[in-house]
Formats: structure tokens, C-alpha cells, sequence
């Protein structure tokens, strides 16, 4: 993948960039090896990377969907995601959560929020950036929970909200992911 020459007294530390080609999904494996010495010197690894969409858990019991109702819109029309949340197994869940990334150039509207927690849609919600976080308290055996945001065309422009992801509360190591939905306002 990369080599890099060390010379005796040499004090900087060795760098080797652009290896990003070498890398796939998953799992790595990375060796670093010495030729030409007799002993190996100490070493330390240092790997920088960023992602849109993180790996889920495979431990996780939650299933999330979201998708938006269309990929292109005008100013000022309004624009409905649609987010599936989902217990994916036979036993009951307690304190589920969603975080559902919005598209930048659309704006949540707080009323409809409140409906949602009014009609028991969800338990309870917070907007952090351009998140809204859905809390239910319990979800039932493979029960499933249908959450329906009509969010307002704002900026014109094309984005791509973050990730969105499903966990329960006390477990946030264990996250499903899902792509950010995409749009272009005109």
C-alpha cells in the first residue's frame, strides 16, 4: 500500500497519505512491516476517516426506514419524510428512540410536533440542529411506529440531511443507521 524510507537519527514522524483507495467496507486488517532493520521500532497508528453513512449494529433491535416523498420541489411547497421505526424482535423494548436528519433548505414544523405527541404518535420529541429526536417509552413486540414529518421548502438548493439512526436509550452503542435523505429545492 505504502512505503516510506526511516534513516538512522531521523526524528519526524513517518507519514504515508492517500490510502483511502486501499480501504473497503467492513472489517480492516492492517500490517506494518519492517524491511531492512533488525529490530522493528516502536510504532503507533493513527487513522482519520469520515462516513455519511456509519455501519449499524447487527445487535441492534431496532429496524429504521425514512424516505422523503419526493427528490425534487419548489420553494415554499411542502415536502412530507416518512420514518418507520420498527422493534424487530418478539420481545418488548423499552425507551426507544429515533433521530431522524433533515434535509437542510427544509424547516420542521414545531405544530405538527406537537400534534404528533398529542395524538400519542410519538412519547416525546426534541430538534437538535437538523435532527428530530422521537422518544417512545416502550415499543411492543415486533411492533412498528410510522412517523410522518410534512416539512416546509425553505432554501432553494440541493442537500443531504445526516444519517439518521434508531437505538434504545441505554444502548447507543448499538445504533441502525440510515442514509440521509436527499433533495433539490428549485
Amino acid at each position: 500500500m505504502g512505503s516510506k524510507a526511516y534513516e538512522k537519527g531521523e526524528k519526524k514522524n513517518v507519514t504515508i497519505d492517500s490510502l483511502q483507495g486501499f480501504f473497503k467496507e467492513g472489517k480492516q486488517k492492517v500490517e506494518v512491516k519492517f524491511k531492512g532493520c533488525k529490530n522493528a521500532l516502536p510504532y503507533s497508528m493513527s487513522v482519520a476517516y469520515n462516513t455519511s453513512l456509519p455501519q449499524s449494529s447487527k445487535e441492534c433491535v431496532l429496524g429504521l426506514e425514512t424516505k422523503l416523498n419526493t427528490a425534487n420541489t419548489k420553494v415554499g411547497e411542502t415536502v412530507r419524510l416518512s420514518a418507520v421505526l420498527k422493534n424487530v424482535t418478539d420481545k418488548g423494548q423499552p425507551m426507544s428512540m429515533a433521530i431522524l436528519g433533515i434535509p437542510a433548505g427544509l424547516s420542521v414544523q414545531p405544530f405538527q410536533l406537537k400534534e404528533l405527541m398529542d395524538k400519542h404518535v410519538i412519547d416525546f420529541y426534541e430538534t437538535t440542529g437538523n435532527n428530530v429526536v422521537c422518544y417512545y417509552r416502550s415499543l411492543a413486540p415486533n411492533e412498528s411506529k410510522t412517523i410522518n414529518l410534512d416539512l416546509k421548502a425553505d432554501i432553494a438548493g440541493t442537500y443531504e440531511a445526516a444519517a439518521s439512526s434508531a437505538y434504545l436509550y441505554y444502548t447507543n452503542e448499538l445504533k441502525t443507521w440510515n442514509s440521509g435523505a436527499k433533495i433539490t429545492i428549485n
